[in-house]
């Protein structure tokens, strides 16, 4: 058959497979390259993410501030922590529990635990190296954080928290 005596379904189907093709490569573009989405692992950033949340995360952050909270990998697994100190700053944790970046404790209002050293875990004062971030889980006494494995690379993070969309009512 030629182009021209083609039956119209058959069009109808070819530029359907098209517009699905680019729809399929626009969807990949956004949550491949720009975008992920992932469930909340654990109970490590309670009470601002719960286990089996779903947050939306911006991929290869230009720009990295305190007080974010990031995905990243550390010790072959995927972890969610706040922003807590970056390259230059140095950290201690008090004997009371308390965080203290760069000499000053840090006022954190919406951190509803102390903030304890671990045993075996970092020394400090402890000096963040250039392209590497101190994080810590919001659920202080219970995350697995910096404190527990030291610094992350900044290679080592995944992206930039969004959005969240609660588990409940799902």
């Amino acid at each position: 058959m030629t182009p021209a005596t083609e039956t119209p379904p058959r069009r109808a189907v070819g530029a359907f497979l098209r517009h699905l093709a680019a729809l399929v490569g626009l969807l990949w573009l956004t949550f491949g390259v720009c975008f992920g989405v992932m469930r909340v692992p654990d109970t490590a950033m309670e009470p601002a993410l719960h286990a089996g949340d779903l947050i939306l995360y911006e991929r290869r952050p230009r720009q990295i501030r305190g007080g974010e909270v990031l995905v990243y990998e550390a010790q072959n697994a995927v972890h969610l922590g706040r922003v807590a100190a970056q390259a230059g700053d140095v950290v201690a944790i008090t004997p009371d529990a308390a965080l203290m970046v760069n000499g000053s404790t840090v006022l954190e209002t919406d951190i509803y635990f102390a903030t304890p050293a671990f045993a075996g875990g970092v020394t400090y004062p402890l000096t963040v190296a250039q392209d590497a971030l101190f994080l810590l889980g919001d659920h202080r006494t219970a995350a697995l954080d910096s404190r527990t494995f030291g610094t992350v690379p900044t290679a080592a993070v995944r992206g930039r928290v969004l959005a969240v969309l609660r588990r409940q009512g799902l």
